[in-house]
């Protein structure tokens, strides 16, 4: 990314969250306020750090964040009571926002052209809104109900006329309708006076003049009108769409006999017994399922989510009061003001991983406009934004189980006696996509109790970004740094940490938290120092050591200037983000959780499989039978990368607990063939882990073709795996099975003996020729060998070296005939039992040679 353009786009990012954060504190609202300044004065900085023609507006930046600091306070001092957010339970106020919610429905419909449906909706919202009328007392209400009906009426009349003049059958030129016009279609006469009032978007060149704070006083008002940040976004504002593969889906080449657009059946038969998770069915998102979102009844209909309310953690327990919707915790209650990683707090569930997921996406987000978590959400307005749903009814999308799938919720919240959340939440009460995010995981989890996990594995259900997990301490200290800094700054990745055990000692010495995680914000090398900004999801509670706001040494005056770091506020204020040198990381923190962008790899495909359970027990001597792979890549002239991701589907909430099934994947330079033997040299000897996934890095291949074997290891197999294998390339591949190669085999049980320490059998082959395979498997205590000879040929072949427990001797392709096939043991004359199998693909008999 071109440093001056990123620049660029954070200074114009701070402008407009300066002009909301001044536009919210002028209407005493105070939460959103705060959200913007500090948000406005993060963009800001980082401008400046990145360009210096922007350093002039760094006094106004210093005086944001002061004035969040002391909105902070007054919210502090206050307790909550500032939540003078009067709680609209009425039946007039639900109609209210149900009527808004159609006619943004019908518009949605009508921009995506779809006016048949946008005509049964505009009428839906005309009769609502005559209902409506009669519930309605106040006179501005009425106004505003018959602004909106106004706008239906005209927009369903467009539609209605030209029905009638090309006719309302199949040969209606329903395209020839205009387009609604552009704007939100929730404005009142409130709005269009605080239109004229707002401040002048920024101009482009950099003596910009940035809002100043309004002169207001922190006085128990009742709430003017909230301005809607999604209701008429800034082009810095804008995002773009995010991606990932689609399920099931291959962009690279299909092998022989798939279609690379469509599952095999035993694929879709795996992904549908996959589906139920924890007890309940998560079926693979379909966008047409969102037109379950655009039913609204006449009147408030709650939607009750069937699956029940989530299972509640402990400390939920001893607190709770009830349930209740957002309407009821605040009045006028938004999706998201700004999505933001500062605005959001982990409180009694133990899911820190999952909030400091939540909270580099926030970031990543906000940085590069790239939508993350709002394209998890819906409903969505006609900008692809999420908004509240009236009736309560919430589809979130996740990555479950080799695919994205569908989560159904309903807005029902646990909170205490104060209508405070308990869980997770967003620091302007009145925003909920924090809460009901956090509700549609835990749901899947098995409930609010949740039994922990690592940021990728939540990352990767969340975004369907390649999980990658490094060991901090084992890895080249050096190397790991450069690599953070520049594919942060890329937005190549998302990247949380994790500390390792702590002793109560260590933990209040260091502000640490042990085995906890910790979101990561920045990366940097500046005036030689090698920095981390981070934060900690309690949004409390930093690191006390070397370059935290408590040290007078290490902050130089230049080092503050570079990073425009303000000490003296940043002791007064405590919201969970800090900076710690990459030495203290390497000491105290264990685990990098690293995600990477999958929109890196221009081909890509995936295969949904099984392993059936008692076949090997164990691979360390005999791999014949695990899952195995074929990978062909084709590297261009400047080469290429091809990485390859293991994960193992999980659906108890036992399995998340325990993590008692250790998988991995090798990877043989082969021809492609299926291996029988653990070879003596891998490309990668994959390491067996107990968590739901593993990558495989293939970086700096070399022009040509590269022919790989790639298998499936677990510790034991004691029972079925079922599993998703992603193959993500910068280049051409192909990716299948291995083929099979032979289809027809028999297997014999012999007997080693003091006396007949080389027993032999008598293969014969009855096709003209035949490929053939023979194994042999025996006590692990000693080696075995393999040695074959023809009768009437000059034909002999053996293993060469004796393998413990296990041995394969590939014959190739053999003439019709006898042949002798003798199995001995090293050292020669141990006793025990042993099988035999011969594997050919033609017509063949193997017996004992009496």
């Amino acid at each position: 990314m071109d440093p001056p353009s990123y620049a660029e786009g954070r200074y114009k990012d701070g402008l407009e969250c300066a002009r909301r954060a001044t536009l919210y504190d002028q209407q005493k609202d105070y939460r959103p306020a705060l959200t913007f300044y500090c948000e406005a004065a993060e963009a800001l900085n980082q401008s400046c750090d990145l360009e210096p023609s922007y350093t002039h507006v760094l006094p106004r930046v210093q005086e944001y964040m002061r004035r969040a600091h002391q909105i902070r306070e007054y919210l502090e001092t206050k307790g909550d009571t500032e939540r003078s957010l009067k709680r609209s339970s009425s039946k007039e106020s639900g109609a209210m926002r149900q009527l808004e919610y159609l006619i943004e429905v019908a518009l949605g419909l009508d921009e995506e052209k779809r006016y048949n449906e946008a005509e049964k909706t505009y009428t839906s919202s005309v009769q609502m809104a005559i209902q409506l009328q009669e519930l309605l007392l106040s006179d501005s209400e009425k106004r505003k109900v018959t602004k909106l009906t106004q706008q239906a009426v005209e927009r369903l009349e467009e539609i209605q006329k030209l029905k009638v003049a090309t006719g309302s059958g199949k040969g209606s030129k329903l395209s020839d309708i205009p387009d609604p016009p552009k704007g939100s279609p929730l404005s009142s006469d409130e709005e269009e006076e605080e239109e004229d009032k707002r401040p002048a978007k920024p101009v482009k060149q950099h003596q910009s003049t940035l809002p100043k704070m309004p002169l207001v006083s922190f006085l128990d008002a009742d709430k003017v009108h909230k301005f809607d940040a999604y209701s008429s976004p800034s082009s810095s504002l804008s995002s773009t769409g995010g991606g990932g593969a689609k399920p099931g889906g291959a962009s690279g080449q299909s092998p022989p006999g798939r279609n690379k657009d469509r599952l095999s059946e035993k694929e879709m038969k795996i992904l549908k017994i996959n589906s139920k998770i924890n007890g309940v069915v998560y079926l693979p998102w379909n966008d047409s399922d969102l037109s379950e979102l655009r039913t609204v009844s006449a009147l408030p209909m709650d939607y009750v989510d069937p699956d029940g309310l989530p299972k509640l953690a402990e400390k939920q327990k001893a607190r709770l009061a009830g349930w209740q919707r957002p309407g009821e915790i605040c009045d006028n209650p938004k999706m998201c003001h700004l999505i933001s990683s500062l605005s959001i707090k982990q409180t009694m569930i133990g899911d820190c991983s999952f909030v400091a997921s939540l909270g580099v996406c926030a970031d990543y987000e906000r940085r590069f406009k790239r939508k993350l978590i709002t394209s998890c959400i819906f409903p969505q307005n006609r900008h692809k934004e999420p908004i509240i749903n009236p009736n309560g009814k919430y589809l979130i999308k996740l990555f479950l189980n080799g695919c994205r799938r569908k989560v159904v919720i309903d807005d029902l919240l646990p909170v205490d006696g104060y209508s405070n959340i308990l869980g997770s939440y967003s620091n302007s009460r009145d925003e909920f996509w924090v809460s009901l995010l956090e509700k549609a995981y835990m749901k899947v989890m098995g409930g609010y109790d949740f039994p922990g996990s690592s940021s990728n594995n939540d990352l990767h259900a969340l975004t369907g970004w390649i999980p990658e997990r490094i060991d901090i301490k084992e890895s080249n200290k050096d190397k790991t740094f450069k690599m953070l800094e520049a594919k942060l700054k890329a937005g190549s990745a998302l990247v949380t940490m994790g500390t390792g055990p702590l002793t109560k000692e260590e933990s209040e010495r260091t502000g640490l938290v042990p085995t906890h995680a910790y979101a990561v914000l920045r990366v940097t090398e500046t005036c030689g120092v090698r920095l981390l900004q981070l934060k900690n999801p309690w949004s409390e509670k930093r690191w006390k050591g070397s370059f935290s706001e408590r040290d007078a040494t290490n902050w130089t005056p230049e080092l503050k200037r570079a990073l425009n770091y303000d000490q003296s506020l940043a002791l007064q204020v405590d919201n969970g983000v800090f900076w710690i040198d990459w030495t203290a990381v390497c000491r105290f923190y264990d685990t990098l959780y690293m995600n990477w962008d999958p929109e890196m790899f221009h081909h890509k495909y995936t295969i949904h499989d099984c392993w059936a359970p008692g076949e090997v027990e164990k691979d360390l001597y005999n791999i014949s039978n695990n899952p195995q792979y074929s990978l062909t890549v084709n590297a261009p002239e400047n080469g290429g990368t091809t990485w390859i991701l293991l994960s193992r589907h999980i659906t108890t909430k036992s399995d998340f607990a325990k993590n008692e099934k250790f998988i991995t994947l090798h990877v043989v330079s082969s021809n492609g063939h299926r291996q029988y033997l653990p070879p003596d040299k891998y490309v990668h000897m994959g390491v067996k882990i107990n968590t739901p996934h593993y990558l495989v890095k293939l970086n700096g291949l070399s022009q040509g073709s590269h022919s790989y074997t790639v298998i499936v290891s677990q510790l034991e197999s004691l029972s079925q795996i079922y599993y998703t294998i992603k193959v993500y390339s910068t280049c051409k591949f192909v990716f299948r099975q291995v083929p099979a190669v032979y289809n027809q085999s028999k297997e014999l049980r012999g007997q080693w003996k003091v006396n007949n320490p080389r027993p032999s059998f008598k293969l014969t082959i009855i096709s003209n020729t035949a490929a053939a395979m023979v194994q042999i498997k025996g006590p692990r205590k000693y080696g075995v060998w393999i040695g074959v000879h023809s009768t009437t040929q000059s034909y002999h072949k053996d293993t060469g070296v004796a393998r413990r427990g296990f041995n394969v001797l590939q014959l190739g392709t053999v003439l019709a005939g006898d042949y002798i096939v003798t199995v001995a043991t090293y050292p020669e004359g141990q006793e025990g039992p042993f099988f035999i199998k011969v594997c050919t693909d033609g017509a063949f008999n193997l017996e004992p040679n009496d």
